[in-house]
C-alpha cells in the first residue's frame, strides 16, 4: 500500500510509533511517577492529583479484592463523568478485570441485557439513578453493587450548594449485603489479600456498546494496547514531537465532556490525558451552557467536542465577550461537521483572540475512537484528515475489500493496532 498521507503529516509527526506493553493502569502509573504533584483531575472546584488519583485507584483495587474480583471479572460502569469512573475504570484494570461502560441514563431492561451479555458481576452506579434499578437488581447476576454520588469528591462548599439544590431529593441509599456506598467500599480496612496487577496489554480491557451503521447493539471489546496505541500518539496529534516530549514540563488541559461510555470521551478525554501528564477536566453534563461555564472558569487547553457543542458554544451569553487565547486544540467528530459550522466556529475563536482551528476527525467504536484527523499544517474543511500513524486506511467497494480509484465513493477499511479484539459473542460479525 503506497501511504500518500505520509506527505500531509505535520513535521514532527512520526508515521510509526513504538508503543510500551503496559496495561491502563500501567501506563497511567508509570506516568504519575514523572509528575506525582501536577492535577491530572479537575471536578467542579476539586482537584486531584496524579499521587492521590493512583492511591485512590489502589485502594479501590485492595477492596475490590476483597469483594471477589480477579481477572477476567466484569464491572459494569454505569457512571457520568466523575471522579469514582475514572477511579473505577483504573481499579478494575489494573486488577485484570473488564470494565463495561454503559450509559448512566440506561432503562433498567437495557442495563440487565447488558450485565446478562457481558457476564458483568458488578455494578457502579449513580444513587440518583439506583431506585429504578432496584427490581431488576434483585433478580440479576450482580453480586455486588457500589454506589456512588456527585459530592463524593466535591469540596465541603459545593458539597453543601449541591445537597441544597438537588441532593436532598436523592433517595437514601438502601444498604445492604449486595449494596454499599462508594464512601463505605474505601473506608474499609485492608484485606489480608494485595492486589495483583495484571500485566497483560493484550487482554481483554473495556466493552463498548454501538448500534453501528445497520442499527444492531453490538459490544465491542477492546485492550489496553488498543487505547494505549492512541494514547502515546496523543502528543504528536497536538503538535509535539514524541522524542522530546516531556509530560512533566507540558501545563495541558481538556474539558472531558464527551462521556466516558463512549470511545472519544473515555480514550481521548480522559485516559489519553492522564496517561501523559496533563489535566482531565470533568465534565458530568452533557451541554453547551455546561461546557461554556467550564471554558470560562478552568482556561482549557484542548475541547474535544460534536458538531452540536460547538454551535452551542457560538451561542452562548457567557462566552459574548470571553478570551479564548487559552485554546491551542478543538477536534470535532461523532458526526459529520459542515464546512460552514467550522468556519463559523473558527472565525468565532479568532474573534475572542484564539488562534487554533477546528480539526475534524473520523473513527468509530470498532477502532476504540479517532483513527483519522486533520493535521495542524494542512487542515482542510469538509475533509476527516488523514490516517494516524500506524494506521492503514482505503475505500473500497462495499461488501468487498476491492479498492476503488480516487475519486469515487465506498467504503472505509482500516487496519492498524487500534482495530477491536472482536464482538462479543459474535464470531459471524467479528469475522
Amino acid at each position: 500500500m503506497d501511504r500518500i498521507w505520509t506527505r500531509q503529516y505535520d513535521p514532527s509527526f512520526k508515521p510509526s510509533v513504538i508503543y510500551p506493553p503496559k496495561t491502563l493502569y500501567g501506563l497511567v502509573r508509570d506516568g504519575a511517577v514523572r509528575c506525582p504533584d501536577r492535577t491530572a483531575v479537575s471536578f467542579m472546584g476539586r482537584q486531584i492529583s496524579y499521587a492521590e488519583l493512583v492511591r485512590l485507584v489502589d485502594t479501590l483495587a485492595d477492596r475490590l479484592v476483597a469483594l471477589g474480583v480477579e481477572r477476567g471479572s466484569v464491572a459494569t460502569l454505569c457512571l457520568p463523568n466523575i471522579p469514582d469512573g475514572v477511579i473505577a475504570f483504573y481499579a478494575v484494570n489494573k486488577l485484570g478485570g473488564v470494565a463495561n461502560m454503559v450509559h448512566p441514563l440506561t432503562p433498567p431492561e437495557e442495563l440487565q441485557h447488558y450485565i446478562n451479555t457481558t457476564e458483568s458481576d458488578y455494578l457502579f452506579v449513580l444513587d440518583a439513578f439506583l431506585p429504578k434499578h432496584l427490581g431488576m437488581l434483585e433478580r440479576s447476576r450482580i453480586r455486588k453493587t457500589i454506589v456512588s454520588s456527585v459530592p463524593d469528591y466535591l469540596p465541603p462548599l459545593m458539597a453543601a450548594g449541591f445537597w441544597l439544590k438537588s441532593g436532598r431529593k436523592i433517595s437514601r441509599v438502601p444498604v445492604s449485603d449486595k449494596i454499599l456506598t462508594w464512601k463505605a467500599l474505601l473506608s474499609q480496612p485492608v484485606g489480608t489479600q494485595p492486589a495483583d496487577e495484571a500485566d497483560d496489554p493484550h487482554a481483554p480491557a473495556v466493552y463498548l456498546h454501538s448500534g453501528g451503521t445497520t442499527g444492531s447493539p453490538k459490544t465491542i471489546v477492546l485492550s489496553s494496547y488498543n487505547l494505549n496505541v492512541l494514547a502515546v500518539q496523543g502528543p504528536q496529534i497536538i503538535g509535539f514531537d514524541l522524542d522530546t516530549f516531556d509530560p512533566g514540563s507540558v501545563d495541558f488541559s481538556m474539558v472531558s465532556i464527551l462521556p466516558m461510555f463512549h470511545g472519544f470521551g473515555l480514550c481521548m478525554g480522559i485516559h489519553t490525558i492522564l496517561a501523559n501528564g496533563m489535566r482531565s477536566i470533568l465534565v458530568p453534563q452533557f451541554s453547551p451552557d455546561t461546557l461554556a461555564k467550564v471554558i470560562q472558569k478552568e482556561k482549557p487547553s484542548m475541547i474535544a467536542a460534536v458538531p452540536t457543542l460547538l454551535e452551542g458554544i457560538m451561542k452562548s451569553k457567557r462566552l459574548a465577550k470571553a478570551d479564548l487565547s487559552c485554546l491551542t486544540a478543538v477536534f470535532c467528530g461523532g458526526d459529520s461537521l459542515p464546512s460552514e459550522l467550522k468556519n463559523r466556529f473558527d472565525a468565532f475563536v479568532r474573534e475572542h483572540n484564539g488562534t487554533c482551528q477546528v480539526r475534524e476527525g473520523y473513527g468509530l467504536t470498532e477502532t476504540v475512537t479517532v483513527c483519522a484527523v486533520n493535521p495542524i499544517r494542512t487542515n482542510r474543511a469538509g475533509t476527516v484528515g488523514v490516517p494516524l500513524a500506524d494506521i492503514d486506511m482505503m475505500v473500497v467497494e462495499p461488501g468487498t475489500g476491492n479498492e476503488l480509484p480516487l475519486g469515487q465513493d465506498g467504503e472505509f477499511c482500516i487496519a492498524g493496532p487500534t482495530v477491536m479484539l472482536e464482538y462479543l459473542h459474535d464470531e459471524e460479525a467479528t469475522a
